[in-house]
């Protein structure tokens, strides 16, 4: 049995071009370590999201969704370049201060659209290289605004360093007195949709807009504590988190109220997704049914809440079951403008329009596969419903059709079970490069393969 996904499996709709008078506007939003059950859509009681659940409830909702890596510059990596970031070394979270980033030698998702008549906003969290060759302005993106290390304060800093910094297009801004992060965000979005729509006509955008909540440190603002205040909590720190999600999904509200003014909801294809499993305690984040958390290899570090909304095109009310990976939207964004790849740019994702589409079931991939902090480090895949981990040596393989939260280790009773597994992940891992960079000294010294 060869359980590998091709290289190059790229679905597309016929019938898609036919369907849009013009190419549609794409908003891709991006959570930062949120439980998976912390929204509304995924049954949560503690976390009101509104926004958020109107979209799944008029769009698509996705059960078994993952992205490519446990924490959070990996899985943005191979999301925005349609690849196992396994492939070109970004396979560890990139330190700050790093003189490094995203490997130059790999085209992301804004230049695939950019050559395709979109422009292209980005609003948030880089986390992807913070020296100048890596920074947003200078990967395909139009115009950047936000932080581009990986978390920063909510609220006003006096001196940040240059990646905590909120920074347009590379220039450090002045941070306001009544500085909430979320809501920066939220309004710089609202600000480049309006000047888009007065400027470009009938040229569709892309806009990646990725917040840092609900991303420690937590911070909430008073008036969004209160509006929850009627909510019972387990703890403060659960309320913050809370809140700081509510935050986001308010400021998503704002996005979607500017887009039905101006007539563009009906043609814009919102996709919303979470970076990777939430933290669990370091965030008070609840991954409730799955196992684990951010920066492992069980479900709860890389099965994520998504939601696929397009009014024009989609029939609300959806949920699919099968299995996708982050790194299915940049082909599905190809898709919708009528494109593919280039000749020899072979993607490990496929289109999802034909499953959102046509209502279609069915499973995107049968085979995924994670790998972080190297070959003695934590990796696994999934084949069909059965799950592979390795946490350093230690192996066990679990049934997720009846054991999603990953508590009976097949291999116990039977060790030959993980044989297969295990072969499958070397042929994988053959693939693989070392990792550019690690966390730190004594993450490299335990991890790194050879020491140097």
């Amino acid at each position: 049995m060869n359980v590998r996904i091709p290289i190059f499996c790229f679905l597309l709709l016929a019938s898609v071009s036919s369907l849009m008078a013009a190419k549609p506007n794409i908003l891709l939003l991006f959570s930062d370590d949120a439980g998976y059950a912390d929204f509304g859509f995924q049954g949560s009681e503690t976390h009101p999201t509104p926004n958020l659940d109107k979209l799944a409830e008029e769009g698509v909702r996705f059960t078994r969704a993952y992205v490519t890596g446990p924490v959070c510059s990996p899985s943005r990596a191979g999301m925005l370049t349609g690849h196992y970031q396994q492939y070109f070394g970004h396979e560890n979270n990139l330190p700050n201060p790093h003189p490094l980033g995203l490997p130059l030698t790999e085209k992301l998702m804004p230049e695939y659209l950019s050559s395709l008549g979109y422009k292209t906003y980005m609003i948030g969290k880089w986390h992807l290289g913070v020296s100048e060759p890596y920074q947003p302005q200078n990967r395909g993106f139009d115009h950047f605004f936000g932080v581009l290390e990986g978390a920063r304060s909510y609220f006003r800093m006096e001196k940040p360093s240059y990646g905590k910094a909120l920074v347009e297009d590379g220039q450090v801004i002045s941070e306001p007195e009544d500085l909430y992060v979320t809501d920066m965000f939220g309004d710089k979005a609202v600000e480049y949709l309006e000047e888009h729509f007065e400027r470009q006509g009938e040229e569709p955008f892309f806009m990646y807009l990725s917040f840092t909540a609900p991303h420690t440190p937590l911070h909430a603002k008073e008036e969004d504590l209160q509006t929850i205040d009627h909510i019972q909590y387990e703890s403060e720190e659960r309320k913050i988190n809370a809140a700081m999600t509510y935050a986001m999904d308010r400021n998503i509200g704002k996005i979607i109220d500017l887009l039905r003014e101006n007539g563009e909801l009906e043609n814009t294809f919102i996709v919303f997704l979470n970076d990777n499993g939430g933290a669990g305690r370091a965030n008070s984040s609840d991954n409730t049914p799955l196992r684990g958390h951010k920066g492992t290899i069980f479900e709860g570090g890389v099965r994520v809440p998504m939601v696929v909304n397009w009014p024009a095109h989609i029939k609300g009310g959806q949920v699919f079951e099968g299995v996708t990976s982050s790194f299915d939207l940049l082909p599905t964004f190809l898709a919708l403008a009528g494109s593919g790849p280039a000749p020899g740019d072979s993607l490990e994702g496929v289109s999802l329009l034909p499953y959102v589409m046509d209502g279609s079931e069915g499973n995107p991939h049968e085979t995924l596969y994670w790998r972080i902090l190297g070959p003695n480090g934590r990796k696994g895949m999934i084949h069909n419903n059965v799950k592979y981990s390795n946490w350093e040596g230690h192996e066990a393989v679990f049934d997720l059709a009846d054991d999603p939260g990953e508590k009976v280790d097949l291999s116990k009773s039977d060790p030959s079970v993980t044989d297969d597994y295990r072969d499958f992940m070397i042929e994988w891992e053959a693939q693989a490069m070392e990792p550019l960079w690690w966390w730190n000294k004594a993450m490299e010294e335990k991890y790194s393969a050879t020491k140097e």
